[in-house]
């Protein structure tokens, strides 16, 4: 878990190849587990990232005075909406780098994974707007440095899942670099809202 939250908040640092590890195994190729393979997506990591943004967006509120039950509901509902359309987003962005002879697409789960992955960042971002309130630019700084982690983070997994595709099928991955710079631009409005609370 650690070294994959290492990966998610400095994925400019991971100098290893971004491809996942395949193994034999009776009913054909499969690829590691995550536990043997940092770049596996799972949920474990997304799932503890957005309670933990729930619990930090509700802190923020008992800091603020303005906490009720009814407000970590409302964090949960947004926070789930947020991750349901990126979810989305990202699956309809590999759905339409496909072709009439290859379809690039990745597991439903996977996909879920890969846009739950922003919700570590933006609890971090919470989290400095709690404990550094005296300092206006750290909060800014956080969020900043989450969504420019994450565009990079899924830029290099959605990078290599096209380009596996197509060198499976023999087709030129170059192609769709307008669409990974919007998947990497829309990581900007998505880590600020989210950590806007």
């Amino acid at each position: 878990v650690l070294n994959k939250l290492k990966l998610v908040f400095c994925p400019f640092l991971h100098k290893g190849s971004w491809a996942r590890i395949p193994e034999q195994s009776p009913g054909g190729l499969a690829f590691k587990p995550p536990r043997n393979d940092i770049n596996a997506p799972d949920l474990y990591v997304p799932l503890m990232g957005f309670w933990s943004y729930v619990v930090a967006a509700s802190t923020l509120q008992v800091r603020r005075g303005e906490f009720t039950p009814e407000g970590v509901a409302v964090h949960a509902w947004w926070g789930a909406v947020f991750w349901a359309g990126a979810a989305i987003f990202l699956w309809m962005a590999l759905r339409s780098m496909s072709t009439a002879h290859v379809r690039v697409g990745a597991p439903l789960l996977d996909v879920v994974a890969y846009a739950g992955y922003a919700f570590p960042l933006s609890a971090f971002a919470v989290w400095t707007k709690i404990i550094l309130a005296g300092w206006s630019w750290a909060p800014t700084a956080a969020t900043a440095w989450g969504a420019l982690s994450g565009a990079v983070f899924v830029v290099k997994t959605t990078k290599r899942i096209i380009f596996s595709e197509a060198r499976h099928r023999g087709v030129d991955g170059n192609t769709h670099n307008y669409l990974l710079l919007a998947l990497a631009g829309a990581q900007f409005p998505l880590h600020f809202a989210l950590a806007g609370v």
